[in-house]
């Protein structure tokens, strides 16, 4: 039939059965999947169309979309996608209804810019009432009753003698499982629901090096041995050899790294120094040497390059960061060697023979459920408008991102639970585009969002936001909770983040709205950093802070420098932090580390070491710094982080400061940036500090450490205000809420902080009892002192749901 003789009936079948009075809907039968793909469809083959497409994990393409015939989802996302190209969205929208159970999937499914809904008339994928939508990525290893113990003698002699009977293997054929257990070293195996990481050393915490090398670090020809090479920095201006790409510190071909052993914790080695020895001669990619060992706050990875048995020292691909041994203890651990297989649940892959080794957990049957998170992604909305994802679980993906909502308005994912996967769980960009009402758990990075336009003709805020979400690590206690907003004018709210080895989050950018959150256990392995982490732009003008609580911040051992709430870090500028609560907060509450133009209004510091503390002695050398480079374009610190000034300038342009449309939007930019002398931008000058209150903490005011003269008499300090239990409601259940009032102080919402019940988030903690709980556990512990007294709050927030409070309309 040709297209027009269709066209032409078509057009008939809408003057028939559809008037411009009726709710246009759509559920797209067998006859219609027919006419879009074929280009046919006759009168005698009329359907109804509706505006719900029907989808099941059994669904086929051969469905007609209806409840009693329902597709799956690819077909569905197909059927939808060809209606919106040659019929445009119906009146009221589109929907895509999910039966209840389990979708298996591998690739990312695709949303094109044809799925454009309006505010009235949306596009929305959505779980079925009370129904459990669950998105499953992994792949189960087939007939695992071939698993087999370990008999060949090649093969046994690179086992632990302590495991030797108890390890099985299997080749692995599956070329999906394959290719992601090629990928990656330090992935999660799940044994049934329970997630196991390959085989590490040790089994717990972190051994530590020897700070005296046997052989130290190369150096590339020509650079001073005083001096750090390879492109990075310690102390000192990085030096470059010109034959190698910056930043370059070693490789397998020429590793630079020094020779060295280990000082603690050598005789939990499972297997020998010879079996490492083989093991690296045999394959020396496989390996991953994790830990702090360049310094207390960067959690590194490197590869090991060889081991000498005889000498019992490892040798290492890459020079460190800041020189080895500047860090007194080095704390590591290594992920991925076959001799190290003496736990149950470890597991080590041979790439080269595409063996499986594991330490089973239990007896392995043909029922046993062992597998692997394999999903490359699973939902990329591009340029799409006004889609509604809601109410659904995506677990197991194994790579690249779980939902990307790239460029498109008005996208939001709500409701929705994305967990157990190596992957990053949401990337945003585009313009109010949004997540809410979402659980983030056990993710390899939890959020990417960015939005808006910062250049030398343009500030644009992009109005993104993530809104009323969780984020924990619950199993993957070997990553940080990771969240990272850039961009202008987004918005982060009422978020719960808790349990992170490290800082949660990271922001850059300008006129950011981090509101409202609460933050805990965050950063008990770190040191230095803060949980709400910000650095090195001179330019970031208008970031909001306002009414975050931020709790239980412990100083834990063996940690070279302590840490902060918020963090504001080398020369960060033009920040307002209003109204924030601080409970043991490690060392600081609020530091910021030499930045200009900042300001700090009515926040709340209990039971820390320091409260507000604004640092100054940084100015003296980055006003050097800055002076030199202007001097010389071919300084060593031009395009470095010490080129605070050169960095802002080739992003916002030459003196943007005195020009539009910075000079308006900005006006303490302009005032900071056009003092070039010496106690000028290169200090905290113009910040402000003002009706601070305090409490129980070493130091109850607002500090100002190593300011010059000329800074301190630009710096405004006014009215730090003590306080005492009697001011809240329940201070010894951490209940903040002022029951009295300050003079000229505003009242912070504390009982508006954190999560809240809507129709998308139907159950929460209790934050009563997780905070009465953790407060309990550390009680008497000061939080800026060690303290080897750590906990897993996963579990304690879990514990307690509570569904029944009262409804906000946040």
């Amino acid at each position: 039939m040709d297209r027009t003789k269709v066209r032409c009936k078509v057009d008939k079948l809408k003057k028939a059965n559809i008037n411009s009075s009726v709710h246009l809907t759509l559920t797209i039968g067998l006859t219609l999947l027919a006419f879009f793909m074929t280009g046919c469809f006759s009168i005698s083959e009329q359907a109804k169309l509706k505006s719900v497409i029907v989808v099941s994990p059994d669904g086929n393409s051969e469905n007609s979309g209806t409840q009693e015939s329902p597709v799956d989802f690819s077909t569905a996302l197909q059927k939808a996608s060809l209606h919106l190209k040659n019929e445009g969205l119906p009146n009221g929208g589109l929907k895509i209804e999910l039966l209840g159970g389990t979708y298996r999937f591998i690739d990312t499914y695709q949303m094109g810019p044809e799925f454009t809904g309006t505010k009235d008339s949306p596009i929305i994928i959505q779980s079925a009432p009370n129904a459990e939508v669950i998105f499953d990525g992994r792949a189960n290893i087939e007939s695992p009753e071939d698993f087999e113990h370990v008999t060949a003698k090649d093969e046994q002699a690179r086992l632990a003698k302590s495991a030797k009977n108890k390890i099985f293997v299997k080749t692995i054929k599956n070329p999906a499982i394959i290719n992601v257990l090629k990928s990656k070293i330090v992935l999660n195996l799940s044994f049934g629901d329970d997630l196991y990481l390959p085989s590490v050393y040790p089994n717990s915490g972190y051994a530590k090096l020897n700070t005296k090398p046997l052989v130290n670090e190369n150096y590339p020809p020509g650079i001073p041995k005083k001096k750090q090479g390879f492109g990075v920095r310690a102390g000192h201006p990085p030096h470059q050899d010109m034959s190698k790409p910056q930043g370059w510190r070693g490789s397998l071909d020429d590793p630079q790294g020094a020779q060295a052993g280990i000082i603690e914790r050598e005789d939990e080695m499972a297997g020998t120094w010879l079996q490492w020895a083989k093991e690296l001669e045999l394959n020396n990619t496989r390996n991953d040497f994790s830990g702090y060992y360049e310094a207390i706050w960067k959690l590194s990875s490197m590869k090991i390059h060889s081991v000498n048995a005889k000498t019992q020292t490892f040798r290492f691909v890459e020079a460190f960061s800041y020189g080895f041994g500047w860090l007194k203890s080095q704390p590591f651990k290594v992920y991925g060697l076959l001799c190290e297989v003496d736990q149950p649940g470890e597991w080590y892959f041979d790439t080269q023979t595409n063996r499986l080794y594991i330490y089973p957990i239990e007896e392995i049957t043909k029922n046993s459920q062992i597998g692997l998170p394999v999903a490359n992604g699973f939902l990329h909305l591009k340029n799409t408008e006004h889609v509604h994802v809601i109410g659904i679980k995506v677990r197991n993906v194994g790579q690249g991102c779980v939902v990307k909502i790239e460029g498109g308005a008005h996208n939001l994912l709500a409701g929705t639970s994305i967990s157990s996967s190596t992957a990053t769980g949401v990337s945003i960009t585009g313009t109010h585009n949004g997540i809410r009402g979402c659980d983030l758990v056990d993710l390899n990075q939890h959020v990417v969002f960015d939005g808006g336009v910062r250049s030398a003709t343009e500030i644009t805020a992009g109005h993104n936001y993530v809104d009323n979400c969780h984020f924990y690590q619950k199993k993957f206690t070997h990553e940080k909770v990771n969240i990272l907003m850039k961009g202008v004018g987004n918005r982060f709210t009422h978020n719960l983040i808790h349990n992170s080895i490290g800082q949660a989050m990271r922001i850059y950018g300008n006129d950011q709205v981090i509101e409202k959150n609460e933050l805990f256990n965050v950063g008990y392995e770190e040191g230095d950093g803060g949980a709400l982490y910000s650095g090195a732009d001179m330019a970031g003008y208008g970031n909001l802070y306002q009414y975050n609580f931020i709790h239980h911040l412990m100083r834990t051992p063996n940690k070279k420098y302590g840490r902060s709430a918020i963090y504001l870090d080398d020369h960060q500028a033009g920040a307002t932090c209003i109204g924030n609560v601080f409970y043991k907060t490690c060392d600081i509450g609020l530091y910021m580390n030499a930045g200009a133009g900042s300001t700090a209004i009515g926040n709340l510091f209990l039971e820390t070491k320091y409260g507000a503390f604004i640092r100054g002695d940084w100015g003296r050398k980055a006003h050097r710094i800055i002076t030199e480079i202007e001097k010389n374009p071919n300084h060593d610190y031009v395009g470095m982080k010490e080129d605070y000034v050169g960095r802002v300038e080739n992003e916002i342009g030459k003196k943007a400061w005195l020009k539009e449309p910075w000079a308006s939007k900005y006006p303490l930019f302009k005032k900071v940036m056009s003092e070039e002398g010496e106690l000028g931008r290169a200090w905290p000058i113009y910040c402000t500090a003002k009706n601070n209150m305090y409490f129980g903490n070493v130091n109850d005011s607002t500090h100002l450490r190593n300011f010059a003269k000329g800074v301190r008499e630009k710096t405004t300090l006014i009215n730090d205000i003590q306080v005492d239990p009697s001011y809240f409601k329940n201070y010894d259940n951490l209940d903040f809420t002022f029951v009295k009032e300050l003079e000229g102080v505003e009242s912070i919402p504390f009982e508006e902080i954190g999560l809240y019940l809507d129709q998308y988030r139907k159950e929460m903690p209790n934050k009563q009892h997780y905070r009465s709980t953790i407060k309990q556990h550390f009680e008497g512990m000061p939080a800026y002192k060690e303290t080897f007294k750590l906990i897993n709050t996963s579990m304690l927030v879990e514990e307690y749901i509570d569904n029944t409070a009262t409804t906000s309309s946040n």
